[in-house]
């Protein structure tokens, strides 16, 4: 709370630089305080100036007294009534005027306070609000970067499925040449049935066991494509079994070339037997028969 002769040293440092020294003014050079106690102090700081400021008055010389007394006496009793009543009625509309003053400044004192509290809750609500906003926009790039974060993670995700799927694909068309092949094979041998029923049958017991790996591998690639579309949210072990699919798919791919060397084989096999077959014939005088050509 600020004294009187601390409103009084800032009205003088106010009007000493030619200022006028206002309720809002001394305020300002206290760097704060109430409306009310620098009103009150402003009040008679300001008598003071006043009373300083007053002309002196004395009454009048004795030698114009003794000259006037004569003839003047009554007239300057009428004078001096006259003075007083003025000066009674000038005293009495002071007074009143400065109890409306009074009263004013009262009013505006304490409408000043309200207004200084109502600013003081405006600022401080303004400063929550600040706050509130830094904090929502902090919220909001954190949500943001989660967000971008899993849109990442989906798309990668995506991308692995996708890579699964052209594996699968890959596995089955490498599953049909092999079975195209094995047709082949299997047409080309058909009329050396008797001679080649054992490489034959060990053949397609061979061709049969590829083929059930072939199944088991595609039924392995469409597991995996359907755990890739359902695992977005565990790229990890989608990761894993994406490798997994890739060593089967590796290993597919021997036992393909496995199988083609083994048809191959049985080919030469096949060409052996019928080169030994005319080699140990008994020759006769007839001439020899023409062998049948084998169908494709």
């Amino acid at each position: 709370m600020a004294t009187k002769e601390q409103i009084w040293a800032a009205a003088d440092a106010i009007s000493a630089e030619g200022g006028n020294p206002t309720l809002a003014a001394v305020r300002v050079q206290m760097g704060g305080g109430s409306y009310t106690d620098i009103s009150a102090a402003m009040q008679s700081w300001r008598a003071t100036q006043q009373a300083s400021n007053t002309p002196i008055r004395e009454p009048a010389p004795s030698a114009i007294t003794d000259q006037l007394t004569a003839l003047g006496s009554e007239l300057w009793a009428a004078a001096l009534e006259l003075a007083n009543a003025r000066l009674q009625s000038e005293r009495e509309a002071l007074e009143q005027a400065r109890q409306e003053a009074e009263e004013t400044r009262k009013e505006a004192a304490a409408l000043a306070d309200a207004l200084a509290a109502d600013l003081d809750k405006a600022q401080a609500d303004i400063a929550a609000l600040r706050e509130q906003l830094a904090a929502s926009l902090a919220k909001h790039e954190q949500q943001q970067a989660i967000i971008n974060q899993e849109t990442a993670a989906a798309i990668e995700s995506k991308h692995r499925a996708e890579l699964a799927e052209v594996a699968r694909a890959e596995l089955k068309t490498r599953a049909d040449q092999l079975s195209e092949l094995l047709r082949d094979e299997q047409a080309a041998n058909i009329a050396n049935q008797a001679r080649q029923q054992a490489e034959i049958d060990r053949a397609k017991a061979e061709a049969t066991a590829t083929a059930q790996q072939l199944t088991q591998a595609q039924k392995e690639a469409e597991n995996a494509r359907v755990a890739e579309q359902s695992c977005q949210a565990r790229l990890e072990s989608a990761a894993r079994e994406i490798d997994s699919l890739k060593v089967q798919v590796k290993e597919e791919r021997n036992a393909a070339k496995v199988s083609a060397e083994t048809a191959a084989e049985l080919k030469g096999r096949l060409a052996l037997f019928e080169s030994i077959g005319k080699q140990s014939e008994p020759s006769t005088t007839k001439p020899p028969r023409k062998p049948k050509q084998a169908k494709d």
